[in-house]
């Protein structure tokens, strides 16, 4: 079955394995090429902020036009993470909350760039977290750049799911091995 926005957790499950093992920090801005520099003021968008869905990009979740920028995204973008970098900026990061698929699969350009090779990239939910969860049937797809569309398309039996939702009712603790630290599982549940 497909995730849809159950996909967003392993998004982020994976940033907390980076930011668990030193490779990446939530706090760091100036993330994507596109911002042009210090003037842009998207540069001031943190990880944090995409993360918690207050980056004040302009990416409202418009699911009943096909004209919206979230259906285009999904089904029309070549480069899903660009796409969501490119858009406007409407507010201050951290000052409003906005459901947004676009900022998730920007983080998962963000997790492509940081491991810095894509074998690395694509292996990386199976070997960090689907294989250690016994999830089998799991599959992250790509966008046509090879992109993970961390939003929205994982696609794993309804028991796999559950192991996952598992992993977080006990603390990122799988057996006897920490996948996630307990930090980063409050902070997952944090608003």
């Amino acid at each position: 079955q497909q995730s849809w926005s159950m996909a967003k957790s392993m998004t982020s499950a994976m940033v907390g394995i980076l930011a668990d093992e030193g490779q990446i920090d939530i706090d760091e801005t100036q993330l994507a090429r596109e911002w042009l520099g210090e003037e842009d003021p998207r540069a001031q968008i943190a990880l944090y902020h995409l993360l918690q869905m207050t980056s004040g990009l302009d990416t409202h979740e418009v699911y009943s036009d096909v004209t919206s920028d979230v259906v285009q995204m999904l089904f029309n973008s070549r480069d899903t993470g660009s796409f969501a970098a490119n858009q406007s900026f409407e507010s201050k990061p951290g000052t409003v909350f906005e459901y947004s698929s676009a900022t998730t699969n920007l983080i998962s350009r963000i997790i492509r760039e940081r491991i810095g090779n894509d074998a690395d990239y694509h292996a990386f939910p199976r070997r960090k977290i689907f294989d250690p969860l016994g999830m089998k049937s799991a599959i992250m797809e790509v966008d046509p750049v090879g992109n993970f569309i961390g939003s929205s398309y994982v696609y794993a039996t309804p028991r796999d799911y559950a192991r996952f939702g598992q992993l977080f009712l006990q603390d990122g603790k799988w057996g006897d091995t920490q996948l996630l630290s307990e930090d980063w599982v409050k902070f997952s549940h944090a608003a």
